[in-house]
């Protein structure tokens, strides 16, 4: 460390182009990977899961608050809140197990072109949230 008192001009200005270039690259390395093109995926009851869910039913890579990617097929020991339909994609195959869904509006639907192998296993559901389809959906309690 320098003392101020005693530090010449260049020394503090040499100091001040090392810590700004310093900042530089640290603001380009999070600009790299910017936290806010990911989609996160709560699963506690109190942040909205709508948009995060329906994008991990749609195959998109999501992850946990944490920015570990979620498995594409399987998610389990969650607590879902959501307040829209959402839309299982025809051909869909995976499992949600082992989970809550909190919902005022949300219904789960699931498209009837096409063969569909997305099971939801013992979980529960609160509030007015149903399930819509003109096939029966593999349902599991």
């Amino acid at each position: 460390m320098y003392d101020l008192r005693i530090m010449n001009r260049r020394k503090f200005l040499q100091l001040g182009a090392v810590s700004a270039s310093g900042i530089a690259l640290a603001e380009s390395a999070f600009a790299a990977f910017p936290n806010e093109s990911r989609i996160i995926l709560y699963g506690d009851f109190y942040h909205d899961d709508t948009k995060a869910l329906q994008a991990w039913l749609d195959g998109k890579q999501v992850h946990s608050p944490e920015g570990v990617l979620l498995d594409p097929l399987l998610l389990t020991d969650k607590l879902f809140f959501i307040n829209k339909t959402l839309i299982v994609p025809a051909g869909r195959i995976g499992s949600i197990q082992t989970s809550g869904f909190r919902t005022e509006m949300g219904i789960i639907f699931f498209r009837e072109n096409g063969p569909n192998e997305f099971v939801i296993q013992n979980c529960g559901f609160h509030g007015s949230s149903t399930f819509e389809s003109s096939r029966t959906p593999m349902i599991r309690h």
